[in-house]
């Protein structure tokens, strides 16, 4: 046999399996996500959480992989979220609904044990306040527009999921949020007109998420 193919064939079952192995764990990708919300607002100071509102997040996302267990995802989202609370007024009861839409930056690790499809995934995340409204169910026409929101929301992300197959994963996340809603705000006082200081009670964001990406 001619030296030089015999060497070529010692090279290509040398690297061979490298090739195939780096083609398989495919270092960085992107892809599509789109999910549904189940968000509420809790208030620590009263102990209570809002009922759930159901909206929904769309994005794009990217997959680091450093290895075949571990990997990092990057994410940015419109994620839309609130809480949906049952009133007791004079014309009957009522549903009260907060609406907050937030540009989202999710960064998070993907762990999961050799050889298997499902993982787990830890990390943060960083939304800034699109706009938000706030109405009764009985009079949407009259909405208010959400004041003194705090501009950037910042939070904790856990969760479980699944590689479907190869462009497919599928995840389930709880969002907690750490950083309070509203700020305290000066503004006049409607009777004297002096600048009087609000205090905000403190509540935060709260949110399920089911979510499928799909990678190019």
């Amino acid at each position: 046999m001619n030296i030089n193919l015999f060497a070529l064939h010692v090279i290509a079952w040398l690297i061979g399996p490298l090739v195939c192995r780096a083609q398989s764990i495919n270092p960085f990708r992107f892809g599509l996500i789109g999910g549904i919300n189940a968000s509420q607002i809790n208030t620590p100071s009263l102990k209570t959480t809002s009922g759930l509102l159901w909206q929904y997040g769309v994005g794009v996302t990217a997959e680091q992989r450093f290895s075949p267990r571990i990997s990092l995802v990057y994410e940015l989202k419109y994620s839309r979220q609130g809480s949906r609370s049952k009133t007791f007024g004079l014309l009957g009861d009522d549903v009260n609904v907060s609406e907050y839409n937030y540009l989202a930056l999710p960064i998070f690790i993907r762990s999961q044990p050799k050889g298997e499809r499902v993982f787990v995934e830890l990390g943060g995340q960083v939304g800034y306040f699109l706009g938000g409204q706030n109405y009764f169910t009985s009079q949407k026409d009259q909405a208010l527009t959400l004041q003194n929101v705090t501009p950037l929301d910042v939070g904790l992300i856990g969760g479980l999921g699944y590689r479907l197959s190869t462009h497919f994963v599928a995840d389930v996340r709880y969002y907690y949020g750490l950083r309070k809603i509203r700020e305290d705000f000066t503004a006049p006082d409607p009777v004297t007109g002096i600048p009087t200081s609000y205090r905000i009670t403190p509540q935060h964001h709260r949110v399920w998420s089911l979510n499928l990406s799909y990678f190019f």
